[in-house]
């Protein structure tokens, strides 16, 4: 109860009350089942999590490391609390600003997972997209390139052809190849994402605003500008449904 009632307050924004009540279940979990099992483990990295989210980044790392601490001498590698430990710092890492700090991690996470579980999971592919898209900011656009090709086929296979995960995987991939000069497979990419995402069920606002940004630009420096200017009224018109419609968002889609 203490678990689902944290995770309604996080999802309300109300992050602070989400913390006392992600400690609540994290104390039970280790009173039900002592403070080295697994589950302890995902309540450990759990909590750490809801921490960083109200800004209590000090203390979230000193909760997930205790998490991967834990599972590193108590823990079977093959249970999936294992490898979630130390994705779960990995992201905790970048999230602060250490995104070198967190690649170990990240990549000690996808061996295990592709070791112990296989590739035939969702669990697998979010690993993949999460090491990735530590990569671009660090510039490493080769290495993320294929990650999230990877993570793209993996998500599409498993949820089908118009799967939101994988436009989301081909976006990135997109911004990677156009990082790298491959302008006219950054294009097919990111049309193929937006288009994918469009004929599913509901229209996903995040993809847009992942790929026009990247979808613009390359679409005038290849002197397609009528379809860019198409694409950045789409882009606006798109961005201002966005809810509370950010300020920040609005300028770069007015700015496009």
């Amino acid at each position: 109860i203490a678990f689902t009632h944290a995770q309604a307050l996080t999802r309300l924004g109300r992050n602070a009350e989400a913390v006392t009540a992600q400690k609540a279940s994290m104390d039970a979990r280790i009173a039900a089942v002592g403070p080295n099992s697994p589950d302890a483990i995902g309540a450990y990295f759990t909590y750490a999590q809801m921490l960083q989210r109200a800004d209590h980044d000090a203390e979230a790392e000193i909760y997930a490391r205790m998490a991967v601490d834990i599972a590193t001498d108590h823990v079977d590698r093959k249970h999936p609390s294992y490898a979630r430990a130390l994705e779960a710092l990995g992201l905790l890492l970048s999230r602060t600003g250490r995104r070198v700090e967190s690649l170990s991690y990240l990549q000690r996470a996808i061996a295990i997972k592709r070791e112990t579980v296989g590739t035939d999971s969702l669990y697998f592919q979010f690993g993949l997209q999460n090491l990735g898209t530590v990569l671009l900011p660090l510039e490493r656009y080769a290495d993320a390139e294929p990650l999230f090709m990877e993570a793209e086929r993996g998500f599409r296979e498993i949820e089908g052809e118009n799967s939101p995960q994988s436009a989301r995987a081909l976006a990135f991939a997109g911004a990677a190849s156009l990082a790298l000069g491959h302008r006219s497979d950054a294009i097919e990419r990111l049309k193929a994402a937006l288009g994918r995402v469009r004929a599913g069920s509901d229209k996903d606002m995040d993809i847009g605003q992942r790929a026009y940004p990247y979808l613009i630009p390359a679409l005038i420096e290849t002197g397609r500008t009528d379809d860019a200017r198409s694409a950045a009224a789409a882009f606006a018109a798109e961005t201002a449904q966005l809810d509370n419609a950010p300020a920040f968002p609005l300028a770069q889609a007015a700015m496009l």
